[in-house]
C-alpha cells in the first residue's frame, strides 16, 4: 500500500452566507463532508483569515484548513495558519471547483497548473511550485456565453442540488482513498469515474 503522506487538507471557497451554497464553494462543502467522518477535532481555531481544525487519525493527524480571505488570496491565508506551509506542498492536498469538468466528476492529480482557478493560482504563486496535489470537483458545464466569474458564483440547479449530497460523499471517499491508500489507487478509482447522471 502506498503512503500518501498527506497531513493537510485545504478546501477552497469564499466566506460568508452569500457564497455558502454557490459552485465556487464546493471545496468547503467537500472538506466539511470529510470532516464529519473524523469526529470532533481536538483543536479548532477560527480567525478572519482561516478556519483550522486538527484531527487525530491513527498514529498521526490531519489538519483541515478553510481559507477565509476570499478565493484569490487563498495562498496568503494558508501562510497565516501557523503551519510551515512552504515546506509541505507534497504533504498537502487542495480541493476546489472546476468548471471544465462536468458536475459530479472528480479528478485527482499530484501536480499541474491552476487551470484558470484563482484560488489554486494564488497557492501556487505563494508556494512557488506547481507540485501541489489537488482534487478537482466538477461543477460544469459552463453555459456558452456566460463569463466564468458569473457561473462559479451561481447556485446549483435543482437537479444538481438533489445529487449534491452524493457528490460530496464521493469527494470524501476520494480524500479517504488518497490518505489511506495513496494517489495511484485513488486516481485509478476516481479519475476513471463518469460521475453522476443528471436526469
Amino acid at each position: 500500500m502506498e503512503e500518501s503522506g498527506i497531513e493537510v487538507i485545504v478546501g477552497l471557497g469564499n466566506p460568508g452566507l452569500k457564497y455558502s451554497r454557490t459552485r465556487h464553494n464546493i471545496g468547503f462543502m467537500a472538506v466539511d463532508s470529510f470532516a464529519k467522518r473524523l469526529g470532533r477535532p481536538h483543536l479548532r481555531k477560527k480567525t478572519t483569515s482561516f478556519i483550522r481544525e486538527d484531527y487525530r487519525c491513527g498514529a498521526g493527524g490531519i489538519t483541515i484548513i478553510k481559507p477565509l480571505m476570499y478565493m484569490n488570496l487563498s495562498g496568503q491565508a494558508l501562510v497565516k495558519t501557523g503551519l510551515n506551509i512552504g515546506a509541505m506542498p507534497h504533504r498537502m492536498i487542495v480541493l476546489y471547483d472546476d468548471a471544465a469538468i462536468d458536475f459530479g466528476r472528480i479528478r485527482i492529480r499530484k501536480t499541474g497548473s491552476a487551470g484558470g482557478h484563482k484560488g489554486m493560482k494564488n497557492i501556487i504563486d505563494v508556494l512557488q511550485t506547481k507540485d501541489i496535489p489537488r482534487i478537482r470537483l466538477g461543477i460544469g458545464p459552463q453555459p456558452q456565453g456566460m463569463p466564468l466569474e458569473d457561473f462559479v458564483l451561481r447556485s446549483f440547479m435543482p437537479d444538481e442540488k438533489k445529487l449534491l449530497p452524493e457528490f460530496m460523499d464521493s469527494a470524501a471517499d476520494a480524500l479517504e482513498a488518497v490518505v489511506a491508500d495513496g494517489f495511484d489507487v485513488a486516481m485509478g478509482r476516481f479519475n476513471s469515474s463518469t460521475g453522476l447522471l443528471i436526469e
